[in-house]
Order: C-alpha cells, then structure tokens, then sequence
C-alpha cells in the first residue's frame, strides 16, 4: 500500500512552459577590401580571417540572408568578384554552411560610406517575423 502511495506520488500534473527564445542578433564585421594585385587576395584572406575568428562568433546554422557594403570612392568600381570572395571566406571560417539557395536565402550588395567592406548576416527565420 505505502508502495501505490508513493508512486501516485509522482504521477502529479505538470504544466509545461515554453518561454519565447529571443532572436539570434546579426553579426557585422568590417574588412578590408579585397587587393587585386599577385599575392594580395591571400593577404587579404589571412587578414580577414584573423578579424572574423578574433571575433568568436558562433557560426549561424541553417538559412541566413547576406548584406555586402563596398566601400563607395572617388573612382567608378566594377562590382567584379568581390561578393564571391566575402562569401568564399564566411564558408572558409565556418559562418555560415554554404552560398547554396538552401543556406543563403537573401544576399545584398551595395556601395556605401564605409572603410573597406562591411559583411551583416542575418539569421532568415529571425527577419521574416
């Protein structure tokens, strides 16, 4: 008898809770741009990486959208392959999975008052509320 007790005991409703989980904040980093002389893209891409793991950013799983700014100066620019060499280094330090339709959802480009480049990457699910 005391046995049935104590497990009736523990057979007590319960009431789960689901606290809302606050959206993952976007990380920004400022780069340099890109050299296109001999050598200077793997100086650049050393440099680069050394900002972003600096950083200790936690590594976005699953969709996230892009934005890109170029440094706007005095001289007309060709966009070139400048957006390929930010993504090929977000997938190189592990921020982001891939530049697939599957984990790239949205990618911005544009030229703006900043230094070199400013990479922002947005969880997907966070901005689409």
């Amino acid at each position: 008898m005391e046995a049935e007790r104590t497990a009736d005991h523990w057979r007590r409703p319960f009431t789960l809770r689901k606290s809302p989980v606050a959206p993952r904040a976007p990380a920004v980093f400022e780069l340099p741009l890109p050299g296109h002389m001999e050598g200077a893209e793997t100086f650049w891409r050393q440099r680069a990486t050394d900002a972003i793991l600096s950083r200790r950013v936690r590594p976005f799983v699953g969709p996230v959208e892009v934005a890109l700014t170029f440094r706007d100066g005095r001289r007309v620019r060709t966009i070139g392959d400048l957006p390929n060499q930010c993504l090929q280094l977000l997938i190189a330090t592990k921020l982001i999975a891939s530049a697939d339709s599957a984990i790239l959802r949205r990618l911005a480009l544009s030229w703006g008052g900043v230094e070199g480049v400013r990479i922002e990457i947005h969880a997907a699910e966070a901005r689409l509320a």
